[in-house]
């Protein structure tokens, strides 16, 4: 039947709005707690610190010891390839708390961005869907993987989400009055961009349409309308409808004859101040970023829902001088105290990372598919549990639809093409949909567009994608309070097989859960498993069960306890594995037991360097700061500001070589096992490598080289304890 395969309004006018809202008042109050509690959950458990929050981390603990919070420095050199912004923030922290930086250091940040991002999409969602939609998002965003496992990660990359997330709501709803007045992206039936031909009835007095948060109204009834009588000055300075109703756009609100407001200057120019300020803030927190995860999205709003004077609104007084005001002076700093040295850094790390010239990145655009398509299975990863939603999700703009007044029973044949009942549980009245449906669509537009401009950039990494995920994970939210709406009509027995399937598919999850464990321990870590296996039982046990009590409480109409019950597993789940899975699978193996190696009394006074780029694991873990044998400025100088690797190379090898021939002065080196067997080929095939002494002290455990590490000198090895994992702290 056609109303089964239709989507009803999201939400209902405020007749019984305030009602609504004051229903699910208590339930944002328990999101607020739920998700304080999971991303602050266990910050000093779980994963060691890896190797993106190691470079934090270690960088932030010299900037404490030293008091230089200008310069950045790692081991000793000049680190330039980020801005200070997660420096700062982590030193700060640890030095509120009275400690150096650790793990708790370096994941308050990301808590805290976490619950920026909850906290702005489920009011974002609220005010542009209603209470209900809202608060799906929110609880979506919040036991999405991408929240959860990143909440607890020391990178920058979810602050810098967080901020381009705050940055794009802030721009949508600066501009909501401009487009409430016609420039804005209308259509009647689908299609970017389709002006409407004429304008639709408003409703009677007695029944005034609104939109779903009840107090701006956005939809097309909103516009001036000729045959309403309401005359429209193009300066606009002033309106005047037939009641004789006088306003003016530089006031706080404006008032049409339906009663409705619209959103002008004052509190306009706030929102453009937050747009600019957190752009700003993200461009000193992983600058060059915002200019792409927040540029794409905002070109894209620009054309396609053809606000041609956007930039001209934009251009506040203040605003552009914020948001360089937050981050230029420090560049300017570094440039005039570093020069050409700093440009040289910048030019490799942003422009030839994007470009693939950096050479660490150059082979990720040889396979077109590979290239194009990298990001999609990380997105759908991220996204679990709710992967398979996306699809159908992305169509939700397309789906909503204008809807007209009912007091209808929603079980009555013919009542999926009328508006459902609304949240306070009355007849549903007169909903307008087009709000909705450009609320919807810029979420989609957001979505596409950031992970259009990551796809386009050469360097990947997994952690890139994160911008991208909060547009998408509200949409899944706001499509899943239409799903679970009790209710709301559908297949029955389309229903039943769905659910029998989602049972098997439990299982088989479950089972194929433990059998991707054995094959990961086998490869990484064969003595991990029986502990694998104890971590895995709790956490399949509550997967199992509460999804399918989810399966079998939707079959029974149940509908918003399903969605509960898929929240409180997911979050169970998670708590479980942070706890009794993380701690092996995010050991740090062979970067703590070289550490443990290098902090032997007898190799901690020897002078040490490393070959090639630094693992900063082992440089956060053992303390040490152990300098590259050329460091990254003098590379630079040496190549002429251009990332060369052949050149590279061979400056490294002879500055080693040089090290190890003077065997007057004893000296070490810390390399991965293929970067060591690549310089001794590349010696051997000059004719260096006889008579050179090379001696080696230590090689860590593990049943793959290229996870390896080893610490060799020009001297004989002295003792070193066998060590076992897991080392004590």
């Amino acid at each position: 039947m056609e109303h089964e395969r239709r989507v009803g309004v999201l939400e209902e006018s405020s007749a019984a709005g305030p009602r609504a809202h004051s229903r699910y008042r208590g339930w944002y109050v328990l999101l607020l707690a739920a998700a304080c509690g999971l991303f602050f959950f266990d910050l000093d458990g779980g994963q060691r610190l890896g190797q993106p929050e190691c470079w934090v981390a270690r960088t932030a603990q010299e900037m404490l010891d030293s008091g230089d919070w200008l310069v950045p420095h790692f081991a000793g050199e000049i680190r330039l390839q980020k801005t200070p912004g997660p420096y700062w923030l982590a030193a700060a922290i640890a030095w509120l708390r009275g400690s150096n930086v650790d793990a708790v250091s370096m994941r308050i940040p990301n808590a805290a961005a976490a619950l920026v991002i909850v906290v702005t999409i489920a009011l974002w969602c609220r005010r542009n869907f209603g209470p209900r939609a809202g608060l799906y998002a929110g609880y979506t965003t919040t036991c999405s993987l991408f929240l959860l496992y990143w909440s607890h990660q020391g990178s920058s990359d979810l602050g810098v989400a967080a901020l381009c997330t705050v940055a794009l709501v802030a721009m949508w709803e600066a501009d909501r009055g401009f487009r409430v007045q016609g420039s804005g992206f209308r259509d009647q039936g689908s299609g970017f961009g389709r002006r409407t031909g004429s304008l639709p009835a408003t409703a009677p007095p007695s029944e005034p349409p609104e939109d779903a948060t009840g107090s701006f109204a956005t939809d097309d009834a909103e516009r001036i309308s000729q045959d309403s009588g309401l005359r429209t000055q193009d300066s606009g300075l002033r309106t005047q409808d037939s009641s004789g109703l006088r306003t003016q756009d530089s006031g706080l609100r404006t008032q049409d004859s339906s009663g409705r407001r619209t959103q002008h200057s004052p509190l306009r120019r706030w929102w453009w101040l937050l747009f600019y300020a957190a752009c700003g803030l993200g461009m000193l927190y992983k600058g060059p970023i915002p200019v792409g995860a927040v540029g794409f999205p905002l070109v894209a709003y620009l054309l396609l829902w053809r606000r041609w004077r956007l930039p001209l609104q934009m251009a506040l007084p203040i605003g552009l001088p914020l948001f360089l005001a937050l981050w230029l002076p420090w560049v300017i700093y570094i440039c005039v105290h570093l020069g050409a040295d700093a440009l040289f850094r910048w030019r490799a790390e942003f422009v030839d990372r994007a470009s693939g010239e950096l050479p660490n990145v150059a082979g990720h655009a040889a396979n077109p598919l590979l290239y194009l398509g990298y990001y999609i299975p990380v997105i759908a990863a991220f996204a679990l549990p709710w992967t398979l939603s996306l699809p159908p999700s992305w169509l939700l703009p397309w789906r909503l639809r204008r809807s007209h007044a009912t007091d209808a029973d929603p079980n009555a044949s013919g009542a999926g093409d009328r508006a459902p009942l609304d949240a306070a549980g009355q007849g549903a009245v007169h909903v307008d949909a087009t709000s909705q449906r450009d609320a919807a669509r810029f979420l989609l537009v957001w979505g596409v567009s950031v992970w259009l401009f990551f796809t386009l950039s050469v360097g990947k990494e997994n952690r890139y994608i994160l911008p991208a995920l909060p547009p998408l994970c509200a949409l899944v939210g706001v499509y899943f309070s239409d799903l679970f709406r009790t209710g709301r009509p559908r297949r029955e027995t389309l229903v039943r097989l769905t659910c029998r399937a989602a049972l098997v598919a439990i299982v088989a999850g479950v089972i194929g859960g433990g059998f991707g464990l054995r094959e990961w321990a086998k490869r990484n870590a064969p003595d991990a498993f029986p502990d694998l296996l104890g971590g895995y039982a709790p956490v399949a046990v509550v997967m199992a069960i509460g999804f399918a009590a989810a399966a079998v409480l939707y079959e029974r109409r149940l509908e918003d306890r399903s969605f509960a019950a898929i929240c409180l597993t997911m979050a169970t789940a998670w708590c479980l594995t942070w706890r009794g899975l993380m701690p092996i699978l995010a050991a740090q193996r062979p970067a703590i037991e070289l550490a443990a190696v290098l902090n032997q009394p007898d190799v901690r006074d020897l002078d040490t360097y490393y070959l090639g780029v630094q693992d900063a694991r082992v440089i956060y873990y053992s303390g040490r700061p152990i300098p590259r044998v050329v460091s990254s400025i003098d590379m630079f100088r040496f190549t002429d500001g251009r990332r060369d690797p052949p050149h590279e190379m061979r400056k490294i090898g002879e500055t080693t070589v040089q090290k190890l021939r003077d065997t007057s002065r004893p000296v070490l080196f810390v390399a991965g096992v293929p970067e060591f067997n690549r310089l001794t080929r590349g010696l051997e095939q000059a004719g260096q490598l006889d008579g050179l002494p090379i001696h080696e002290w230590h090689r860590t455990a593990g049943p793959k080289d290229k996870h390896r590490l080893i610490l060799f000198g020009n001297v004989p090895p002295a003792r070193i304890a066998d060590f076992r994992f897991p080392i004590a702290d």
